[in-house]
């Protein structure tokens, strides 16, 4: 029997309306980003009759309250995973995304190539963020690889 994982992303922040990159510094969602939550919470647990059998967030205040909010209704608790976090964007991080290109045009370019290898000076490649995210997942699904049910097959996770 295989393992269902629903990733989900975060609600809105400040600084994702302001077009900031956050990467992995710790910003709470902003109203809209509560209200996303609780619509999402809403709409999965409700009118799409999921049932979860369990609920991993990053340990991001964002990821963990847009999390909670499903959590709470499904009578569950969060798990919280640092191995689930965004990706570190090092240098680029609290840059506002039209600015990134003028403050570092070289880590810029190697951005916008997709250069795999590439980790901002001091934050995290492509493929370092890949291979972390691929180990996170492996982990939950061999975790509830013998707890699964037609019922309860699915994980919610938050990144």
């Amino acid at each position: 029997m295989s393992t269902r994982i629903c990733i989900i992303r975060h609600g809105e922040t400040d600084w994702n309306q302001e077009r900031r990159i956050q990467g992995q510094i710790d910003i709470p969602l902003n109203e809209t980003g509560r209200a996303q939550a609780m619509a999402m919470s809403f709409d999965a647990a409700l009118h799409h009759h999921q049932t979860f059998a369990a609920i991993y967030s990053s340990d991001l205040a964002r990821a963990f309250e847009t999390a909670e909010a499903l959590a709470q209704r499904c009578e569950l608790n969060v798990i919280k995973r640092q191995d689930l976090r965004e990706r570190h964007y090092g240098i680029f991080q609290d840059v506002v995304k039209d600015e990134a290109e003028a403050q570092h045009p070289e880590a810029h370019a190697l951005y916008i190539a997709r250069d795999v290898d590439y980790d901002f000076e001091t934050g995290e490649s492509l493929k370092a963020f890949a291979q972390r995210t691929l180990d996170a997942f492996a982990w939950i699904s061999r975790h509830h690889e013998s707890k699964t049910s037609p019922s309860s097959a699915t994980l919610g996770c938050w990144m």
